[in-house]
């Protein structure tokens, strides 16, 4: 099978040669993650400055674009969604974050996923994890 998006595939069993007709069938579907980038400039920054946080989603078939949840998380926190962005035609989106009750020595964790949705013909797929950290 040719690298791609998520697919059905059904098999059919002909026992002993006998091309006519099929004793059983059976339907499969191959999962494919969306494949997600991710980058933050700068990585090292002051409270009440801001990072822009840009990247792109692969396989963006809508020109409407799809949606991107923009992630952090704490120390011994879960992931928690600030921002929702939306791709371009191309997949690329972008969007900023202002560190407003930040505190010297503080590390964030980011990341982008891409949920399953119309336009997008891929599983959830999520990118790298990028740390920031407050100076």
């Amino acid at each position: 099978m040719v690298v791609g998006p998520t697919r059905s595939l059904r098999l059919f069993y002909f026992p002993r040669g006998d091309l006519t007709t099929a004793v059983t069938s059976r339907r499969l579907t191959a999962g494919t993650k969306a494949r997600v980038t991710f980058k933050a400039t700068p990585s090292n920054l002051r409270n009440k400055e801001s990072i822009r946080l840009i990247g792109r989603v692969f396989g963006n078939t809508s020109p409407r674009g799809v949606l991107v949840s923009i992630q952090v998380r704490r120390p011994e926190r879960r992931w928690q969604t600030f921002r929702v962005a939306r791709t371009d035609a191309t997949g690329a989106y972008r969007t900023r974050y202002r560190f407003l009750r930040s505190r010297r020595g503080d590390r964030y964790r980011f990341r982008a996923v891409a949920t399953a949705q119309a336009g997008l013909p891929y599983n959830t797929g999520a990118s790298r994890t990028l740390v920031v950290r407050i100076r």
